[in-house]
């Protein structure tokens, strides 16, 4: 075990901050997102890609953006002589350097340089202590509890689940988001009232959401009075998926647990973890 500690982007967002070596051992910090599907191993910020005197490409706009917002999220390429975190190192690797760091640093106490995502998660078995605040990214299989099945050769983690006992829901695992998201759609049939409106915040800018509560259930795992969001698209996560998404499960559910994801045997578990 090679766990790995971390901080929460500010006290009341679980967003995972872990600190990472760039280039000549320069320490900076990284956002770590299961959401982050772009096949790079990591986004910087453009201010850290200007210190280190980067050469970038022409900016790039992506096809089919998954980010939630009004907003297209634009990126230049860049390569990176060295990236470290913790056990794991790159070499002379391709990222993608693009402003959207800018916009969540506006919401983190803690500010990162870097979003860590899936490309670079993948293929390993990946564990992350939420009670501890530690990552370890050469984790053990757990064998005391069961695992949930995740879909096969999909880029997102999706596992189906109920919503007040009412489903089965496909939803992303996403630790990128700090609270659960659902489609209208999907909080009408799982009996989700609206009790107040809220601006939620994406990778694409701001978009006007409803608040509410749902007990969530996947596998063995269960919890209750979680509040959710409902906020227009998820449509376009379903179509980088290639099926339909109902909604987000965002970290705020994890407090207290440990998650850990087996890339390669598409399956996870979320333990408690007592105090």
């Amino acid at each position: 075990m090679d766990a790995i500690p971390f901080e929460f982007g500010t006290p009341g967002l679980p967003l995972i901050v872990v600190p990472v070596e760039v280039a000549s051992r320069e320490q900076v910090y990284a956002v770590v997102d299961t959401g982050a599907i772009a096949p790079f191993a990591l986004f910087m910020s453009e201010g850290l890609a200007a210190r280190l005197k980067l050469s970038l490409s022409a900016p790039v706009v992506p096809k089919n953006s998954v980010a939630l917002g009004p907003n297209a999220v634009t990126y230049r390429t860049a390569r990176l002589s060295r990236f470290r975190f913790g056990p794991v190192e790159l070499r002379d690797v391709e990222i993608a350097v693009s402003p959207v760091l800018d916009l969540l640093n506006g919401h983190l106490t803690k500010k990162a340089d870097v979003i860590v995502g899936q490309h670079f998660l993948k293929g390993r078995v990946v564990s992350i202590d939420y009670r501890a605040r530690s990552i370890d990214l050469t984790a053990a299989i757990p064998t005391t509890a069961k695992p949930v099945p995740m879909r096969p050769g999909n880029p997102f983690i999706l596992v189906d689940a109920k919503l007040n006992g009412r489903g089965p829901f496909t939803m992303e695992i996403d630790t990128g988001a700090t609270v659960t998201n659902l489609s209208p759609a999907s909080a009408r049939r799982a009996g989700v009232a609206a009790r107040g409106s809220v601006t939620a915040h994406g990778a694409g800018g701001t978009l006007p959401a409803k608040i509410g509560r749902a007990t969530i259930a996947f596998g063995p795992f269960r919890k209750k009075a979680q509040q959710v969001a409902i906020l227009d698209g998820l449509e376009r996560i379903s179509a980088a998926a290639r099926t339909p998404v109902d909604g987000i499960i965002g970290a705020s559910l994890f407090y207290g647990t440990r998650l850990t994801i087996d890339y390669p045997g598409s399956r996870l578990w979320v333990e408690p973890v007592a105090p």
